[in-house]
């Protein structure tokens, strides 16, 4: 370890100075620095370090200066002081020995021989001694003797550093001989793979389609590839021709460097707005990539300088990429334009395939915008619309901006989310009818079909739809009109079938009433005879005895048969399109005539007779006999109808109807008519009475009269609440 005082280190280098403090502090040496000779010399007086290291050259006072002021000091003579030095020059040596220096070490010096050096100075055993023999010596140097005093102890020392640093020197040198010999094969191993290289990419130029050429900094063709030949031109031919020589005259202007620059002076493009150039020096992100330019095939002979002739396959276009080539040197404080490479690759069919495309795409567009049907692209992944035209836009009554970007089903077949027949139910074409839903959120029915197509390398979907509204009245229209058609035909045939039952059934009346009429006519003698004949025993028989009431029985059943003989009678008249006679008569004084006839009946069975009849209610032109005889079978009837029951009221209103009727309603509150036979009671001999208590006449006979004066009869009638008849009657 150091004694106290450490090492003092002399070196004007503040770099050097913290490399060897670092060094010797890191090994357990304490260490203090001076910064020139002058110092370092200040430094040793003041702090005695057991070593001085200390560089040659320095301001205010050199090593050697300050080395030979320490050895001429009594006190500072006996400290050790090793000067760092390249020894290279005998001059060196000789200022070194002058200087009375003890150690020397070789610049650069390495680290461990430092290390070792300072640890073999520092031994105890090896301090300088006071008493060592100072001797004077004579060298010759470059020819010139000169004198110097030092000791054998330093002589050796200054031999083994001079032994030491050419030992070092050697080592260094056959270490950067070795070196140097692996750069030397390493640069043939690259020279070797560079000629491989060279012949490969030249290899791979001349079997690639396109143009790739090599242009020196004044646009002169310094390389260019066999592919030229495909315009006509040898590559030979155009070596040392401005690159102009190919290009169509009026493309030369837009694509050469010189002609550009000369309209941007001044101004700045930025990496967006430059130019694309033929000749392009920049390289990286700013490099020429897209250019397209034509170039003349060599048969194309006259060629008018700026004359812009219409493209055709005189005129091949092509697009060039090109980047400047700059010289690598990274010594030099600048690099040098060499020229510039590029590829020139034909695109004519592209481009003519590109101009069809867009020619289809505008003719499409054209269709999209102008159809009078609504189309939308729709995105089958998210059911997106990504494109609408016009019509599609003013059928859903809102902007473009709000039907892009919208999901379809809000607007198309709104139900059907989650059902959608092509990307759901893989259907391949979809052709439904469906519902459109506007802005306003009117439901509008639609025609629509779907069928996915490929747009930019994309799936979508593209549906196309009509307004059906239109159609769909026509059809519920024509549907309605056919409805009323067949329900026309129906009734018309329900018609025909009921004047064709109506003439039969009228065939039959005919044929009956000739039947009832000679029926009644032979009925009619013998009836009253048996009449005459009762009665005349009755005023013989007295009343007391049994046969009275046998005949009581016989005058009433023998009355019976003379009013059924009667209405046969009534019936064949009815039917025998005889005249009758009209008379003007109040409906009113027609009813009192029925009443009259009743009365005894309405007494007997309890039935309380209303007749209500309007102020100056005009009379009636009928046949007076045939009338009565109407509203005697619908007052017995009525009869009929209430005798059982706790209301036995039957209710007559007389009013006028109209100008030319006059309307009699009969009324009872009697158990009603039932339904499901209703249609049936106007039918002859129909009745719902018993055995031997009506023909089922009466009705069948009254609406005929009614009919043939001129008027109507229709009834209403509900169960347990009665029966009205309203009889309309000629005025």
């Amino acid at each position: 370890m150091p004694k106290k005082g450490g090492i003092l280190i002399v070196e004007d280098s503040p770099t050097q100075s913290m490399y060897l403090k670092f060094l010797l502090e890191e090994n357990g040496y304490t260490v203090h620095v001076a910064r020139d000779g002058r110092e370092g010399l200040n430094a040793a007086s003041e702090n005695r370090p057991q070593l001085i290291i200390s560089d040659v050259m320095m301001p205010e006072m050199t090593g050697y200066e300050m080395c030979r002021a320490i050895k001429d000091d009594p006190d500072l003579s006996l400290i050790p002081l090793i000067l760092l030095t390249t020894l290279s020059d005998p001059e060196d040596i000789m200022k070194g020995l002058e200087a009375k220096a003890d150690f020397y070490l070789t610049k650069p010096f390495d680290e461990t021989a430092l290390l070792s050096r300072v640890k073999d100075i520092l031994d105890p055993t090896l301090e300088l001694k006071k008493d060592e023999k100072w001797e004077e010596l004579e060298i010759v140097v470059r020819g010139k003797r000169r004198k110097v005093r030092s000791t054998s102890t330093r002589i050796m020392n200054l031999l083994l550093s001079t032994y030491e640093n050419a030992m070092q020197r050697n080592t260094e040198l056959l270490k950067a001989q070795e070196e140097l010999r692996n750069l030397n094969e390493k640069l043939e191993e690259r020279v070797y793979e560079l000629r491989v290289s060279d012949n490969r990419f030249r290899s791979l130029v001349k079997t690639i389609p396109d143009i790739v050429y090599r242009i020196d900094p004044q646009g002169r063709f310094t390389f260019i590839n066999e592919a030229i030949e495909r315009l006509g031109y040898m590559p030979e031919d155009l070596i040392g021709q401005h690159f102009s020589k190919i290009i169509l005259p009026a493309d030369v202007k837009r694509v050469d460097r010189e002609e550009v620059l000369k309209k941007l002076k001044g101004k700045s493009t930025g990496d967006k707005m430059a130019p694309k150039l033929f000749n392009e020096q920049r390289t990286g992100k700013r490099k020429t990539e897209g250019l397209e330019v034509c170039l003349v095939p060599l048969h194309k002979k006259t060629v008018e300088p700026g004359y812009i002739e219409p493209l055709s396959s005189d005129y091949l276009i092509m697009e060039v990429n090109s980047s400047g080539m700059w010289e690598i040197n990274p010594n030099a404080a600048h690099s040098d334009f060499l020229g510039t490479v590029g590829v020139i690759r034909d695109i004519s069919v592209r481009k003519k395939m590109e101009k069809d495309l867009e020619e289809r795409e505008a003719q499409m567009r054209t269709i999209f915008d102008y159809a009078s049907a609504g189309i939308v692209v729709i995105d089958p992944e998210y059911h997106l619309i990504v494109d609408a035209n016009p019509t599609a836009v003013k059928m859903i009554g809102v902007d473009k901006e709000d039907v892009v970007g919208a999901v379809c089903h809000r607007f198309i077949c709104p139900a059907e989310e989650g059902r959608c027949p092509i990307t759901d139910l893989n259907e391949t074409v979809d052709n439904s009818e469906r519902i459109l839903i506007t802005a306003d959120g009117n439901e509008v029915p639609i025609l629509k079909t779907v069928a996915p197509i490929m747009l930019k390398g994309r799936r979508h979907l593209l549906e196309s739809f009509v307004d059906i509204s239109q159609l769909k009245k026509t059809e519920s229209e024509l549907k309605s009109a056919r409805d009323n058609l067949e329900m026309r035909v129906e009734e018309r045939t329900m018609a025909l079938k009921e004047s064709q039952a109506q003439l039969i059934q009228a065939e039959k009346l005919g044929a009956l009433g000739t039947l009832t009429a000679g029926i009644a006519h032979e009925l009619n003698n013998p009836m009253m005879g048996m009449l005459n004949f009762a009665q005349y025993c009755k005023k013989h028989v007295d009343k007391e005895t049994k046969v009275y009431s046998v005949l009581d029985d016989m005058e009433r059943e023998t009355k019976r048969c003379i009013n059924i003989v009667k209405n046969l009678q009534t019936f064949s008249r009815m039917k025998s399109n005889g005249k009758d006679t009209v008379e003007s008569i109040s409906c009113g004084e027609i009813i009192e005539r029925v009443h009259k006839l009743l009365s005894y009946r309405l007494e007997k069975d309890g039935v309380s007779f209303n007749v209500v009849t309007s102020p100056d209610c005009p009379n009636v032109s009928v046949d007076v006999s045939s009338i009565q005889q109407v509203f005697l079978n619908l007052i017995s009837n009525a009869v009929d109808a209430v005798k059982d029951t706790e209301s036995r009221d039957i209710d007559i209103q007389i009013d006028q109807d109209s100008n030319e009727h006059v309307m009699v309603r009969v009324a009872d509150k009697g158990s009603g008519i039932p339904k499901d036979i209703q249609a049936k009671i106007f039918d002859p001999f129909y009745t719902t009475k018993g055995v031997g208590k009506g023909t089922g006449l009466g009705l069948s006979v009254s609406r005929g009269i009614v009919e043939k004066a001129g008027g109507s009869i229709e009834f209403s009638s509900e169960t347990g609440k009665g029966t009205v008849f309203k009889v309309r009657l000629p005025v």
